[in-house]
């Protein structure tokens, strides 16, 4: 008899992709689809954004986005198909973090020609504004030298897309020019009213024979 023979079309595998970076709860993540195919076309997706407490926690897009309403590390999952009819999956996980905690130096007041060492405080990588008048821009407690009243922001990042802000406020004063009155002679014994101006607090010296030297 005659050898029969059949003869199967082999379509090349293709290779299922997803792209996702790490960010923060309550902030949209974008999801991206990476997926290769040599032959035919991508053209069925189905998400999975691993957090079954959510809805919905599934997209048929391309590309969609999702937000992670609590703190955790995820599997995302992607199963894509092919106009071959090919299907493929993959699996990709995500960190999910929360905004960190951030606290600044208290809004405070100098004198024009001082200079004062800010501080803050919390887990990650800092930035601040106003680069001109400060020692550095990257460290937490960077010394400030404005020569009138500046908003320092400072920028806590503890990971991709997940960061905090606050400011301080420095108001510079000028230096006082105090006058403490007329040269003024009196009997010995007799008191006298002794008064000063231009400044909003005062210590007086030698605090012998006074009232309050302050």
């Amino acid at each position: 008899s005659a050898p029969a023979y059949a003869f199967a079309s082999v379509v090349p595998r293709f290779n299922a992709g997803l792209s996702v970076d790490d960010g923060c709860k309550g902030l949209p993540r974008s999801v991206t689809d990476t997926t290769k195919a040599v032959h035919g076309k991508v053209d069925a997706w189905k998400w999975d954004f691993g957090h079954p407490a959510s809805n919905p926690a599934t997209s048929t897009l391309q590309n969609p986005k999702y937000t992670y309403p609590a703190n955790g590390i995820y599997e995302v999952r992607l199963i894509v198909s092919t106009s071959k009819g090919c299907t493929d999956t993959v699996d990709k996980k995500v960190n999910i973090l929360g905004r960190p905690r951030l606290t600044v130096t208290p809004d405070l007041t100098i004198c024009l020609g001082d200079t004062v060492q800010l501080l803050a405080t919390g887990a990650g990588s800092f930035t601040w504004s106003s680069s001109a008048s400060l020692s550095d821009t990257s460290i937490p407690d960077p010394r400030a030298f404005p020569w009138t009243r500046t908003r320092y922001h400072v920028t806590l990042t503890s990971g991709p897309g997940c960061s905090n802000r606050d400011s301080v406020e420095i108001d510079v004063k000028s230096n006082p020019s105090a006058f403490a009155g007329r040269d003024t002679v009196v009997l010995q014994g007799q008191p006298l009213r002794l008064k000063a101006s231009g400044g909003v607090r005062y210590l007086w010296s030698p605090a012998t024979g006074l009232s309050d030297p302050e």
